[in-house]
């Protein structure tokens, strides 16, 4: 996986992400389909799921069992 933090331009009646070559040398070729995934827009409980069902004991309970033994 790739990372990096790029500006949205204007690219005609459409719009662009401009891949850095230097970055991408080999990677990436014209035509090639890739997957954006716009972090402010994403729904991370729909992503990665609830904790709901795991944390059912309230935090204080589950601190101390964290801390059981360390004594």
């Amino acid at each position: 996986m790739v990372e990096f933090e790029a500006q949205i331009k204007k690219w005609g009646n459409s719009l662009a992400v401009i891949l850095p070559k230097d970055r991408f040398k080999g990677k990436f070729r014209v035509g090639k389909k890739i997957r954006l995934v716009s972090i402010e827009d994403a729904n991370l409980t729909k992503e990665f799921g609830s904790l709901k069902h795991v944390l059912k004991k309230p935090t204080e309970q589950i601190m101390k069992e964290i801390d059981e033994g360390w004594e």
